[in-house]
C-alpha cells in the first residue's frame, strides 16, 4: 500500500473513531441504545472522513478558503448534521422501523444541539491534527521528547524565487495570497511521501523525514519531481490570478539531530544541531550559485534509486560549519512542465 493511500486511510478511520467516541458519550448521557446507534455513528464519521480527505483537502474546496475559518467550520458542521439525518432515516428503513421514525424526529430538539457541539469538537480536532500533524500531536500528548533524543532526520529547505520583486509587482497582500496558494499546492506531495512540514519561513518551508541508516532515500528525488509537477499543474491558475507562476530552490541534507520539546504555554517539537544548519546553507548556496536543487554528499550516500540524476559540483565551505560539504546538483527532468514566464 502506498504511503499516500495509508495516510488518507488513517485519517478517514481516525475521523470515524473520533465521531464514534463522541457519539458513545452522547448516547450514554441521553440514555440511548448504544448497540443500535454506534454503527451509524461510525458510518457518519467514515463518510465525513472521506469528505474531508477527498473534498476539503483538495483543490475543489478552494472557495472555502476565501471565507473566515469560522464559516468553514460551520459549513462542515452542517455536513455532519445532514449525514446524521440521512443515516437516521436509512437506519429506520433498513431495520423496517417505520413506526418509530416519528419518535426519532421528536428527539431532534434535544439531539441536534448536542450533535452540533460534538460535530464542532470533531471538526476542530481534525483541524488541530492538520495544523500540528498527527505524529507531533501524539508525541506532545505522550511526552516522547520531554527528554531530548538523537534521531536521524532529513531536512528539506524550500524557498520561493524572486519573492522581493514579486511584492513590488503584486503588492504585499496579493503576494501573500500567492504564497499561501503555493504552500497549499506543495504540501500534499510532502505528506504523500510521509514527510512532515516542520515550519513555514515567510516565503518558504522546512520539511522533515525520519530514516534509518539502511534506507534508500532515493524517494526524495521523487518528492522534488512531485513538487515541481504540483505547481506546474496549477500554472494556468497562477498566471490568471497573479500573472506569475512561482518557482523555488531547494537544499536537502540528512544526519543526526537532537529532538526535544520546546516552549511552555505554546509547546512544540524543535530540532537542534549541525544537520539543520547545513540544510539551510544548501538552500542559500543554491540561490547564490543559481541552481535549483542541491543535495549534500551525506544524503547522496543513502541514495540508490535515481542516483544517475545527481552530479557532483564540488565542496563548499559554510560559515560556522567546520568541514567542507560536498554538493550534488539534481538534474531536473521535467523542464518541459516547469512554469515559464
Amino acid at each position: 500500500m502506498k504511503a499516500k493511500t495509508r495516510r488518507k486511510l488513517f485519517l478517514v478511520l481516525l475521523a470515524a473513531l473520533i465521531f464514534s467516541g463522541l457519539w458513545s458519550m452522547m448516547a450514554i448521557i441521553l440514555d440511548m441504545p448504544l448497540q443500535r446507534s454506534l454503527p451509524g455513528a461510525f458510518f457518519i464519521g467514515f463518510v465525513y472522513g472521506l469528505y474531508e480527505e477527498f473534498y476539503v483537502q483538495s483543490h475543489r474546496s478552494a472557495w472555502m478558503r476565501n471565507y473566515n475559518a469560522v464559516v468553514e467550520i460551520l459549513f462542515n458542521i452542517a455536513v455532519v448534521v445532514v449525514l446524521m439525518l440521512v443515516t437516521m432515516n436509512l437506519n429506520h428503513l433498513l431495520y423496517a422501523r417505520y413506526d418509530q421514525i416519528g419518535q426519532a424526529y421528536g428527539k431532534l430538539p434535544v439531539l441536534l444541539p448536542v450533535l452540533i457541539g460534538f460535530s464542532a469538537l470533531m471538526v476542530t480536532l481534525l483541524r488541530v491534527i492538520g495544523y500540528i500533524g498527527g505524529k507531533n500531536l501524539l508525541y506532545l500528548i505522550v511526552g516522547r521528547y520531554r527528554r531530548p533524543q538523537i534521531e536521524n532526520k532529513v531536512f528539506l529547505f524550500l524557498d520561493m524565487k524572486n519573492s522581493t520583486a514579486l511584492v513590488e509587482q503584486l503588492g504585499p497582500l496579493k503576494t501573500r495570497e500567492l504564497i499561501g496558494k503555493l504552500f497549499y499546492d506543495i504540501s500534499q506531495p510532502i505528506t504523500d511521501h510521509e514527510g512532515e512540514i516542520y515550519r513555514y519561513t515567510g516565503d518558504g518551508l522546512v520539511a522533515t523525514w525520519s530514516y534509518s541508516e539502511q534506507e534508500d532515500l532515493g524517494f526524495l528525488i521523487e518528492v522534488v519531481d512531485d513538487l515541481i509537477r504540483a505547481v506546474a499543474s496549477e500554472s494556468a491558475y497562477y498566471y490568471e490570478n497573479y500573472q506569475h507562476c512561482p518557482q523555488f530552490r531547494i537544499g536537502i541534507h540528512c544526519g543526526e539531530i537532537v529532538v526535544s520539546e520546546e516552549g511552555d504555554a505554546r509547546r512544540a517539537i524543535g530540532y537542534y544541531g549541525e544537520t539543520i544548519h547545513i540544510a539551510a546553507r544548501l538552500e542559500q548556496e543554491a540561490k547564490s550559485s543559481n541552481r535549483d536543487v542541491l543535495f549534500s554528499a551525506a544524503l547522496v550516500s543513502h541514495i540508490k534509486k535515481h542516483r544517475r540524476r545527481l552530479t557532483c559540483v564540488g565542496p563548499a565551505r559554510f560559515r560556522g560549519i567546520r568541514n567542507p560539504v560536498e554538493l550534488y546538483q539534481l538534474e531536473i527532468v521535467q523542464k518541459k512542465i516547469l512554469c515559464t514566464e
